[in-house]
């Protein structure tokens, strides 16, 4: 049976320049209160324009969320480095989103958190993003992009970076996008070819990029450290609770376990919960039921 814990941002709309309406204290206590016992800590969330990790106090916020944390038991499995806005467009070289990433790491530390997910970037032909997206840049980049933090994360004792899947609709296929799919993901991994990085699975991604995900997870196989369960229709990236989409989530679970995969089933809602009004017990009930359909799937 898999280990299944939640993004505390599952009670709070974190991306596309929501505002946060539930703080990172009461959140956590809000996802124990529904049953789970390990989280997954957003750094992205808290570290946008405006936010604790953004601050100059950014080390004490971080100690004092960790402390609250272990008051109440909480184990962390996984985290979400900081994510640069409006991904593969023209911003491709900022220090200041790039200073947030580093703060990730070394706050993936603070918290104890083992997995680290971070995203892949897309790079153009030249630094006009008005010509074509490029495969041989995109790559080069992404070496150099990813392996400049690997300094930071060797300081850490068994933390890892997970590379996530991104999505393309399937009807822009012709644009692409870098590490839409299980195949470029791989190679990206193998090329870095570190012991401290392997690669997150995003399942709701790979529906909206049109992947087969039995097939995708066999072809990543043991790389496998990290996931991201949620669901959609297959057009836009919902992050809805699963069975409240359109994927087939039966051979999934099978497919996890004939992989021998022995991470967690890290849940990523924030758009079931999360959307709703921050009225307590409509908001504890969703996260309740998110959990009850997580342990389902685990026992599958």
């Amino acid at each position: 049976m898999l280990g299944i814990s939640t993004s505390i941002c599952a009670d709070s709309i974190c991306y596309h320049k929501r505002p946060i309406v539930v703080d990172a204290k009461t959140a956590i206590a809000n996802c124990l209160d529904s049953g789970f016992r390990t989280l997954d800590f957003s750094f992205h969330n808290y570290a946008r324009d405006g936010q604790p990790i953004a601050e100059d106090s950014w080390r004490e916020w971080l100690m004092e969320i960790r402390d609250y944390a272990d008051s109440l038991g909480v184990s962390w499995y996984q985290g979400h480095a900081f994510i640069y806005p409006k991904d593969g467009v023209c911003d491709q070289h900022n220090p200041v989103f790039e200073e947030r990433i580093r703060r990730s790491i070394i706050g993936a530390g603070i918290m104890g958190v083992k997995t680290l997910v971070l995203h892949p970037r897309n790079f153009f032909i030249d630094d006009d993003c008005r010509n074509r997206y490029d495969l041989k840049r995109s790559k080069e980049e992404n070496i150099r992009y990813i392996s400049s933090y690997l300094e930071e994360v060797e300081r850490i004792p068994d933390l890892k970076l997970a590379i996530e899947n991104l999505f393309l609709p399937s009807g822009q296929q012709k644009d692409n996008r870098y590490c839409s799919s299980a195949e470029e993901l791989v190679d990206l991994v193998d090329t870095i070819g570190s012991e401290r990085v392997g690669i997150c699975w995003d399942f709701g991604h790979a529906n909206i990029s049109g992947q087969d995900q039995c097939r995708s997870l066999e072809t990543i196989g043991e790389r496998l450290i990290a996931t991201h369960v949620h669901d959609n229709a297959g057009t836009v990236d919902e992050h809805l609770a699963p069975f409240f989409g359109r994927m087939d989530w039966p051979p999934i679970m099978a497919k996890l376990k004939e992989i021998g995969y022995k991470g967690y089933f890290t849940l990523e809602v924030q758009h079931f919960a999360g959307g709703l009004p921050p009225a307590p017990e409509l908001r504890r009930q969703a996260l309740k039921l998110s959990h009850d359909i997580a342990e389902y799937l685990s026992s599958l």
